[in-house]
């Protein structure tokens, strides 16, 4: 149990090293003409089509529990939110829309409780500086990659979910608003 346990552990540590070092790397998610924003979205790791993404996700989810710092854990909820941007991109781009909609949801709740968790930190202290304006420029590059794939859905039921995750976008950029001084 105790070396199962620890495997476990020494997994999820080597990912997370691993996708420190990927994250140097960005790929860019062409935007739409109308609107060019300067944000470098990080690179995505594995993917949820992958059979060892469990072990990523459970990953992740030990890093926000463990971090204690709310500004830490603000930048890991946004670091997450533009990485199931990118795997929602890539996923639709592979032909599976199924779970590139699923993906595409998921970074938007990370998104919006990053953006509550910036509320926290402003209730009890100033926000540190240019952190609401990188979550700003993070809103405004999703909104131009989740409706550029949104003009490419032709199965309503994909439409509808799409609508739900544009409108997790709006709250959080909503609430972003509210956090300007």
């Amino acid at each position: 149990m105790k070396k199962s346990l620890f495997l476990v552990l020494f997994l999820g540590l080597m990912f997370y090293k691993v996708s420190e070092v990927n994250a140097q790397v960005t790929p860019t998610i062409t935007p739409l003409p109308q609107e060019l924003v300067e944000y470098n979205l990080p690179y995505p790791g594995l993917l949820p089509d992958n059979s060892l993404y469990f072990i990523k996700s459970f990953r992740d989810q030990l890093l926000l529990w463990t971090t204690r710092s709310e500004v830490k854990k603000a930048n890991l909820y946004l670091l997450l939110a533009d990485k199931n941007l990118v795997m929602g991109k890539t996923l639709w781009e592979k032909g599976n829309e199924d779970l590139s909609i699923r993906t595409f949801e998921k970074g938007e709740r990370y998104l919006l409780t990053g953006v509550i968790t910036l509320q926290t930190i402003k209730n009890r202290e100033d926000l540190p500086p240019g952190l609401r304006d990188k979550f700003e420029l993070s809103g405004k590059k999703h909104g131009i990659v989740l409706n550029s794939v949104k003009d490419l859905i032709k199965d309503e039921r994909w439409v509808q979910s799409m609508e739900t995750t544009l409108n997790l976008l709006h709250q959080a950029m909503q609430l972003n608003l509210k956090l300007k001084p």
